[in-house]
């Protein structure tokens, strides 16, 4: 199996607590979402998820873009490479998001604010019968009887923990709903002190 970056925590401040008001403050005034921006509807965000007999609703990462003070704040204290920050929450209720190639971003950045539930975890995969780990961005897999399991990441909590976003990957038992501070990279944060290193 090739040597593939999957997971790392990331050594950097935790987002301080006038980011996180703000970027509450952002979302309690309305600012659109990045699926509303782009006209991402239920067809793909609410998609139909199929595992052991049982259909799931997809719980989609709802995310809204934070401000240029927020995003100076992650290039001089987290990585110089940030191409984005932003809040993201699933739907309470909604146990899972299927697994999925991010649609705008190669590598990501998490800081957890809420984990969804105890038994939260990042699920990779290699889609059956394919062989390449690396897929086209927005690519997605609905069936879980399509995948095999390639390796199970915990985030960590009060870190920043960096993830692979071009394997499939799925997130399990969140069902109290998820909320993070998420950063997008297009490429590997090669300024930053990366410990804990998972790789395929």
């Amino acid at each position: 199996m090739p040597n593939i970056f999957i997971h790392g925590i990331i050594d950097a401040p935790a987002p301080p607590q006038w980011l996180i008001d703000k970027a509450d403050n952002i979302v309690a005034a309305g600012t659109p979402t990045q699926a509303i921006m782009n006209n991402w509807g239920d067809d793909f965000t609410a998609r139909p998820l199929y595992k052991d007999g049982v259909v799931y609703r997809n719980a989609f990462n709802h995310c809204t873009y934070l401000d240029e003070e927020c995003l100076t704040w992650s290039r001089e204290n987290v990585t110089k490479r940030t191409k984005d920050i932003r809040l993201a929450a699933t739907v309470p209720g909604l146990a899972r998001c299927g697994a999925h190639i991010d649609r705008t971003r190669n590598y990501t950045l998490m800081y957890l604010l809420e984990t969804g539930g105890d038994d939260h975890q990042t699920v990779f995969y290699q889609e059956k019968g394919i062989g390449e780990l690396i897929r086209p961005e927005k690519y997605h897999v609905d069936n879980y009887d399509d995948l095999s399991i390639v390796s199970v990441i915990r985030l960590q909590v009060n870190k920043w923990n960096l993830l692979q976003a071009r394997i499939l990957h799925s997130v399990e038992n969140i069902a109290q709903g998820r909320r993070s501070i998420q950063i997008s990279l297009d490429d590997f944060p090669d300024d930053a002190v990366i410990t804990n290193i998972t790789n395929l």
